[in-house]
């Protein structure tokens, strides 16, 4: 039966827990080579380098290391997270701290029932269940003395293990709390005899809930249950404690007792006295000696005695009922038949009862199953391997949370110890050993820490060893095993020791004695070596203490050189294995990207950029796309948009557009940072050489785009005759873009989101119509209006715009001689551009007028444009007296745009004044005429069709026009014959908006971007198709 699912994830966080324990005292208390494994595994987190916020990577020395050698990246990332995985698990494995109880590991205080209590006694939070553990009569026959007030003493022996302190505490104890009658609980400490009876009897009066909490003494606890009318009961439990405790305190106790006794009934202090079977005789001398005196019925002795097989099954019955366990028969039968003493009625002691539950859930933990089976029961050792394991955790929970190598040492000083006190017939020593006795010839430990761990042993948490008085001395404590039962667990576990330390002792002189003479050769290694780490605290080295020491020392440095060198081995081979994984990635998406026309090695230089917009109708996938642009344009014939999910997510603008794009469920698959989004609806040229549009509506499955959409732009709608419905558009939308649409369905318009805050329209005219004509829509909005360039015809009137219609071809340029120029409010400053347009055959008076203007330019005017005489699609030359002009600009004019044509009289440009910084032009065209000092400031070359050629080869020349532009920051190029890279732009390091025309007849040349410069972080690719 599986464990139910909050078990699972409770047993994992335990788990997680205990790595982290682990991994936290491996900082703390490794040896030197651990922690080099943590630094080393702390360097390869280089590998998540790419996760790194932009902003980030980009100050930090690895930017260019993973922009060369991205594998290394992947590479990183596997080892650290392989390495990290091996180190939690072998800190696992080193140390897992224990507390609590025997299973600590797996049974943490939240997980195991109080049931489960291993070698300690029921405690009266257990009363309850306690009453249907076959121990009816006994707590019947101490009630009976609880309510006879002739009786002052009753004594309760029994063997170690039979129960007693259960009997007292889970037993008599609770079932006089529930009847309200005042009881104390007191567990004799042999340091502090009196005081642990005081303590005890105070907190026990306070829960009883007499007025008077204070007891000064032994003699006023017998006072006050004297003078009060209500019967009152005093457990002294482990009293054969008191046998090897001070004179004085084991003298205040028996005088306690005795005057009690002696005194006349009818008695209102009823004491219970709980002691081992073997403590009898002394409890019998003193009775005999100082009480003869009494009535015999002031006095009652019972014994305690095991249980017999039929009451043992009974309560393992309603134990394993109690913990939902299923036990089968045949279990039961094969423990019980292992620890029955044979020539007992009584031969089952209850703390094997105990350990056995502590069994039971250590197997249910290990196999995840509620029902245990002889077989399980078999195959985790039997009786024996339960007793033993319990003797080994529990050892181990004595031991504390150590460092490995110093718990290691003082577990085998402490089974060293624990030997000595079994005999060779299988028996304890009954006599039990002293402190001194069993310290003798141990190392590793110092003796208050061994004594700590033997009162630990000793105490009731553990019960694996017995105080008892001396043979030589009533004074001295002696220590012996709890059971006879317990001498084969110690001789397996640390006859295994021994062993092992007498097989390493060997092994290392004569590893030693080889290395004396054959040299280092002969060193020690593998299983060799670590056997003889894990034992070497425990060698007597004698005179050759420093070349021993040494020889181990450089046993350990050979093996962490193999082990250096295995591992750089081993991550060779898989930087190779991931290396020509990623080149087989790689060339096959350059493979990919020559086959849709474009330079393989685009796939190698996103990685820069970040925006990159690719215009080709033979580009049909993006899977190729990678690196962490922040926008991406894909022109062509899309048609497989399954590799939606692998965009990078640090794409926030996403425009995507073909004929070939008819299925749209992948829009449900965007990633929730795209902000601005924009596709087109499938559109064809018909046989007469007009558009003809396939879907004249947007598709229903537009709903699915995410809220994070604010901006959407649709290209290549026609609305229908009757009319446009936008209510499938996701009502999160602020911007709504419609690109070519006649004038005659812009009427059409209709249910646009209620978010919308902006609706921006460009106008396809088919006809000539006046503006006041135009059917506009009725929106809440702002509306914004972009004509076509080729359509300004004299009919087109922008004065007839409605209010919320404005225009926006030209919106931010002005003349220089508009006086609003001067009144702007403080919103509509930003990026406004003061148009100075030439004046054919202006006279000297004209020219005045015009530099005066100038001088008048608003400070928040950065940029003027120059403009030629001719309109703005046919450029003339510009005047003199139009260059003239321009030494009339105030000095906060720092960005000058040429909308001119140069010509050999070009010299004329050196009239631009010196505070220009920043020079635009259109077309580097006829560069020729340009004056070095103008190419020097040109930021914006605009398109570079073709250099006049003269006699010199297309790339020389350009090699010589942009070896003068150094502050270039912006050019398009198209692309010429004979054109293998871009090596010619090796002298622009501040460009970073680069487009790339490629005419169908001339790309075919064009194979590589190499030489592209490392500032560009925008790419533009297109065709003339795409165009």
């Amino acid at each position: 039966m599986k464990q139910p699912l909050p078990s699972i994830l409770v047993n994992l966080l335990t788990k997680i827990d205990l790595w982290f324990q682990s991994f936290f005292h491996i900082i703390r208390h490794g040896t030197g080579k651990a922690k080099l494994t943590l630094i080393f595994a702390v360097f390869l987190i280089a590998g998540f380098f790419e996760y790194l916020p932009a902003d980030v990577r980009t100050h930090l020395p690895l930017e260019v290391l993973v922009n060369k050698l991205p594998w290394v990246v992947l590479t990183c990332q596997l080892i650290a997270g392989v390495t990290f995985v091996v180190l939690l698990w072998s800190w696992s494995k080193a140390l897992l701290p224990r507390k609590g109880t025997a299973l600590s590991g797996q049974l943490s205080t939240t997980q195991t029932p109080s049931i489960f209590v291993g070698a300690q006694s029921f405690s009266i939070v257990h009363g309850k269940l306690f009453q249907r553990l076959e121990r009816k009569h006994e707590i019947d026959s101490l009630l009976l003395a609880v309510g006879t007030n002739r009786l002052a003493l009753v004594s309760l022996r029994g063997e170690s293990g039979a129960g007693k302190s259960s009997l007292l505490n889970s037993g008599l104890a609770w079932v006089l709390n529930q009847e309200k009658i005042p009881v104390i609980y007191a567990e004799i400490i042999p340091g502090d005899v009196v005081g642990s009876i005081l303590k005890a009897s105070k907190e026990g009066w306070i829960v009883s809930g007499d007025d008077d909490d204070s007891v000064p003494d032994l003699q006023r606890l017998q006072d006050i249950s004297g003078a009060s009318k209500r019967r009152r009961v005093l457990i002294l439990d482990q009293f054969e404690q008191i046998a090897v405790a001070d004179k004085i305190s084991r003298n205040t106790v028996y005088d306690f007792i005795k005057a009690h006794v002696l005194s006349h009934p009818p008695y209102q202090l009823l004491i219970i006295v709980g002691f081992r079977r073997d403590f009898f005789v002394d409890w019998q001398d003193f009775t005999d000696s100082t009480l003869k005196r009494a009535h015999q019925t002031a006095m009652l002795n019972l014994s305690l005695k095991y249980f017999t097989i039929s009451q043992a099954r009974n309560i393992i019955a309603e134990l394993a009922a109690s913990a939902s366990l299923q036990v089968e028969a045949g279990f039961v039968d094969e423990y019980l038949k292992h620890i029955a003493r044979d020539t007992s009625d009584f031969p089952i002691a209850p703390v094997d009862l105990s350990i056995l539950m502590l069994g039971l859930k250590r197997i249910e933990v290990k196999t995840g199953k509620r029902t245990v089976s002889e077989a399980d029961f078999h195959l985790d050792g039997g009786a024996s391997g339960m007793i033993t394991s319990f003797f080994r955790e529990t050892v181990a929970d004595a031991l504390g949370d150590q460092p490995l190598e110093i718990r290691r040492t003082r577990e085998c000083a402490v089974y060293q110890a624990l030997l000595k006190l079994g005999r060779q017939d299988g028996k304890r020593l009954a006599e039990g050993l002293t402190l001194d006795s069993l310290f003798s010839g141990l190392s590793g430990i110092n003796k208050s820490e061994f004594k700590g761990i033997l009162e630990y042993l000793g105490s009731p948490a553990a019960r694996l060893l017995e105080v008892v008085p001396s043979s030589k001395s009533d004074r001295v404590a002696a220590y012996r095993l709890a059971h006879d039962r317990l001498v084969e667990p110690v001789n397996r576990l640390g006859g295994a020791i021994v062993a092992d330390q007498m097989k390493a002792s060997t092994l290392f002189e004569s590893a030693f004695q080889g290395y004396i003479q054959f040299g280092e050769k002969l060193l020690l290694q593998g299983r060799d070596l670590r056997l003889v780490e894990r034992n070497f605290p425990h060698f007597n080295l004698g005179a050759d203490s420093i070349s021993k020491t040494d020889f181990l020392k450089r046993s350990q440095r050979r093996r962490f050189l193999k082990l250096v060198m295995k591992s750089v081995a081993v991550f060779a081979v898989i930087a190779c294995g991931v290396l020509a994984y990623n080149w087989q990635v790689a060339d096959t998406h350059r493979n990919d990207l020559a086959r849709m026309g474009l330079p393989g090695e685009l796939f190698d230089k996103q990685g820069q950029l970040d925006s990159l917009e690719v215009f080709h109708d033979s580009v049909d996938s993006i899977a190729w796309v990678d690196g962490e642009m922040t926008r991406l344009a894909v022109v062509g014939s899309i048609s497989n948009l399954t590799a939606i999910k692998s965009l990078p997510n640090s794409i926030s603008s996403l425009s995507l557009q073909g004929n070939q794009i008819t299925e749209w469920s992948w829009l449900s698959q965007l990633d929730s940072n795209i902000v601005h989004l924009e596709v087109s609806v499938p559109v064809r040229l018909s046989a007469n050489g007009e558009w003809e549009y396939e879907n004249p509506v947007v598709p229903a499955e537009f709903s699915k785009i995410p809220n994070s959409v604010k901006s959407l732009g649709i290209h290549g709608l026609a609305l229908a005759e009757e009319g446009f419905d936008f209510s499938v558009l996701p009502q999160s939308l602020v911007n709504l873009r419609l690109d070519s649409l006649p004038f005659s369905r812009i009427g059409l318009i209709g249910n646009l989101p209620s978010s919308l805050e902006r609706l921006h329209i460009e106008i396809d005219p088919g006809e000539e119509m006046a503006f006041e004509r135009v059917p506009w829509p009725s929106v809440n909005t702002e509306l914004s209006i972009a004509v076509s360039d080729f359509v300004r015809e004299p009919w087109f009137d922008p004065e007839s715009l409605p209010e919320n219609v404005r225009q926006t071809i030209g919106e931010n340029e002005y003349s220089f001689d508009e006086p609003e120029l001067m009144y702007l409010p403080a919103d509509q400053r930003e990026n406004v551009v003061v148009i100075v347009r030439d004046v054919e055959g202006a006279d000297d008076k004209q020219t005045e007028e015009m530099k005066n203007s100038l001088r008048r330019i608003p400070s928040f005017v950065s940029t003027v444009c120059l403009r030629s005489a001719g309109s703005r699609y046919n450029r003339s030359k510009v005047s003199s007296l139009g260059y003239k002009t321009l030494e009339a600009l105030p000095s906060t004019v720092k960005t000058l745009r040429l909308e001119v044509e140069f010509s050999k009289d070009s010299h004329l440009l050196d009239l631009i004044p010196a505070s220009i910084e920043r020079i635009e032009v259109e077309s580097l065209y006829d560069s020729q005429f340009l004056p070095d000092s103008i190419l020097g400031r040109i930021v914006k070359g605009g398109i570079l069709n073709e250099i006049y050629r003269g006699e010199t080869p297309y790339l020389e020349e350009y090699r010589a026009i942009f070896s003068k532009l150094p502050l270039l920051e912006e050019i398009g190029i198209w692309v010429q014959p004979g054109f293998r890279s871009l090596e010619f732009l090796g002298h622009c390091q501040k460009l970073r908006e680069l487009a790339l025309y490629m005419g169908e007849s001339r790309f075919s040349g064009f194979e590589s971007l190499e030489g592209l410069p490392k500032s560009v972080r925008k790419l533009v690719i297109r065709t003339d198709a795409g165009s």
